[in-house]
């Protein structure tokens, strides 16, 4: 029990630093503020998506219009099956970029499997770090 608390307060700290807070959900970086959400696979779609009642799903992601300077952190060592949509409703702006990232222990895993892992159309000021993506690839037919 001792460890788990060290582990949480160690999380807590690097969330901290990162500009993502616990509590409110709410990124606090100096170039941007927007909320800050997170998706876990002990999580549940019907939660408000903060670290301590994250989401489940990537298609709660793909419901939830991002405004500019929002983070999604997905659990790290974490595999999600599905694709994230970004599109015209997610963009950020040149000073407050979307973000998508993992968080804790090692890089999330997005599966696509026999589909695209993520789609970005007309979508503009974002950045994607630190996660694995896996899928077969676009299909021409989808971008024309």
């Amino acid at each position: 029990m001792k460890h788990k608390f060290i582990m949480l307060q160690c999380l807590i700290i690097i969330l901290l630093l990162t500009g993502c807070r616990d509590n409110t959900g709410v990124k606090t970086d100096k170039n941007a503020i927007g909320k800050c959400y997170y998706v876990s696979l002990s999580g549940n779609d019907q939660n408000i998506g903060s670290i301590t009642k994250p989401w489940k799903t990537l298609g709660k992601i793909n419901t939830t219009d991002l405004n500019p300077g929002d983070t999604i952190l997905l659990e790290g060592g974490a595999l999600f099956t599905g694709t994230i949509f970004l599109d015209s409703l997610d963009s950020g702006e040149e000073s407050k970029k979307v973000v998508i990232g993992s968080y804790g222990n090692g890089r999330a895993i997005i599966d696509g499997a026999n589909s695209e892992g993520i789609i970005v159309k007309n979508c503009s000021h974002f950045i994607i770090r630190d996660l694995i993506v896996k899928g077969s690839g676009r299909v021409d037919a989808f971008w024309s």
